[in-house]
């Protein structure tokens, strides 16, 4: 832990944590309830004001081994980092430390933090292409998406190869004289400084407040010019393709930090030459974003050397588009590990799902979770009230969606809720022509374990254990069989689970909680390719 006092100042500030049995520890454990001893002066501990994440919290006074001491009662907290702030007159103090996940162990941690920034991306866009979609991309198989592969890439964006020259020199040289274009542009000018009124502007003339004399004149009027501009049509791609390549060379520093020591020292190189050129193509600041297709090719593309090596890197460039997740949480995984452990589930559920109906002749008809922006390809999950994905089969009509944590209320009209809204993280339907309602599979990933908030009913069932799943987490897959109908009534959930980091239970045919550890991939595929195998033949 990192602490910082004012100097002079009559107490010490230093965090101890006491567990319910006595325990000291110097770190708290997820989940779990201590007593916070904060070694300040007790003669002040009435005008201390203490904090948590902005949020205060009252202190007291308590005898700990025969001593006095400022003591505040630490509720139950999940992972993340936390700063304590306290105050008193004359001083402060600030501490922040972290509490690391307890339910994945710090391999588990690291993994799946990996799989969100680079692995389960790229499953999803595959499966995808495999089912008819994401056509006209050239994506990499995951076993040619390796580290060494994305460095080879960037180094043949940057440095160019035996027959192209590299981005780099590229903006080298067109930095010294880059393409410009003359733009017609108009400023207000005194009437008789004018010489070339613009023949549109003498309305706007006329109509300006306090701009005619008495003669009906204008006193000023909106006088033509032109001048040389570097926004253009060119130097917007050339802005386009630094940035996909800047995105990527970020990725890669990620990746390569603390792991490969010859790695991490050619991509810094990389980044050091790239960011020397791009200093110096200062130019660019004045390009806009370009809002138009870069396919077709100009004369400028087509025979200026810069401008034309530019315009193969990146077409090249483009054909291995990178895929990446769309999603704040990722700038800090310890504080929104729940919320990534769900994204997480969801993406490995969708992966494993679009693949098992590939295998088995299914086509897709459309999708709605990725999509691309300037820099590639992305996905982003977000709540919808339609399908993300829909795939159909020739022969059966068998149609399959896939949606993302839909809303079913009492009111809905492709389902409704006989009780309280519902909202499972993701749901798959399965409809068969003239074969009756649909049929849903729900899948929930929840990051939670029995005994991190036991209840009076979770404690009657037995001792807890770490490896199982809380009583709320299944009695919310019942719900979702039971409250779950269509128009006419009839049930439509045929199986709801609940994916968690700890051991698979059956709970009947139709309930389960499924083991989704990440590092154990394989594991998860098995279990998920043998629900679907149960529904969809």
């Amino acid at each position: 832990m990192n602490g910082s006092a004012n100097m002079g100042l009559p107490a010490t500030f230093r965090l101890t944590f006491v567990s319910t049995n006595g325990a000291i520890h110097s770190q708290p454990r997820e989940w779990v309830p201590y007593t916070l001893v904060v070694d300040i002066s007790p003669e002040i501990w009435r005008e201390i004001n203490l904090s948590v994440n902005g949020i205060g919290y009252p202190v007291y006074l308590q005898q700990l081994d025969g001593r006095d001491v400022v003591c505040v009662d630490w509720a139950r907290a999940g992972a993340g980092n936390y700063r304590i702030q306290a105050r008193w007159p004359g001083g402060s103090c600030d501490e922040w430390f972290s509490i690391p996940p307890g339910k994945l162990t710090a391999g588990a941690f690291e993994t799946l933090i990996q799989d969100l920034h680079r692995h389960l991306p790229l499953d999803v866009a595959i499966s995808f292409k495999r089912a008819g979609g994401l056509v006209g991309f050239d994506l990499p198989s995951r076993s040619e998406y390796t580290l060494d592969a994305e460095i080879a890439r960037i180094q043949r964006a940057l440095n160019g190869t035996n027959h192209r020259i590299g981005l780099i020199q590229i903006l080298d040289n067109i930095s010294a004289d880059p393409h410009r274009t003359l733009v017609a542009k108009t400023q207000w000018t005194p009437r008789w400084r004018s010489r070339r009124p613009a023949p549109g502007g003498l309305p706007r003339a006329i109509a300006k407040p306090g701009n005619l004399m008495r003669q009906n004149k204008p006193v000023q009027v909106e006088d033509g010019y032109v001048e040389h501009s570097v926004d253009t049509r060119e130097n917007q791609i050339l802005k386009l393709y630094v940035q996909q390549v800047r995105q990527r060379l970020n990725y890669l520093l990620r990746e390569v930090r603390n792991r490969n020591i010859s790695a991490h020292t050619t991509v810094l190189s990389l980044d050091w030459h790239f960011q020397r050129v791009i200093r110096r193509a200062a130019f660019l600041g004045a390009v806009r974003d370009l809002h138009q297709s870069p396919s077709t090719v100009s004369m400028v593309l087509a025979r200026q050397p810069n401008y034309q090596a530019m315009y193969q890197g990146f077409l090249e460039f483009r054909r291995s588009p990178f895929v990446r997740l769309k999603s704040r949480d990722l700038s800090a995984p310890l504080d929104n590990l729940p919320s990534l452990y769900q994204t997480w589930g969801t993406l490995s559920v969708t992966a494993a799902l679009i693949d098992h109906l590939s295998d088995r002749g299914f086509r897709l008809v459309h999708q709605r979770l990725i999509d691309r922006d300037a820099t590639g390809l992305y996905i982003e999950l977000l709540p919808r009230d339609q399908p993300i994905a829909e795939l159909y089969r020739d022969g059966d009509y068998i149609v399959v969606r896939v949606w993302s944590e839909p809303t079913i209320s009492a009111k809905g009209h492709r389902w409704r809720s006989v009780s309280y809204d519902q909202r499972p993280d993701l749901v798959v339907e399965i409809s068969r022509a003239a074969e009756g309602p649909s049929q849903l599979l729900i899948f929930d990933p929840k990051y939670k374990l029995r005994g991190e908030l036991m209840t009076e009913e979770d404690s009657s069932d037995g001792p807890p254990d770490a490896l199982t799943p809380i009583k709320a987490d299944i009695d919310k897959m019942h719900a979702y069989r039971d409250a779950i109908r269509d128009s006419d009534g009839n049930r439509l959930v045929a199986y709801a689970a609940t994916l968690y980091p700890g051991q698979t239970r059956e709970f009947g045919d139709d309930i389960t909680a499924i083991s989704a550890v990440p590092g154990n991939a394989p594991y998860l595929r098995h279990v998920l390719h043998r629900v679907f195998e149960r529904f969809i033949r």
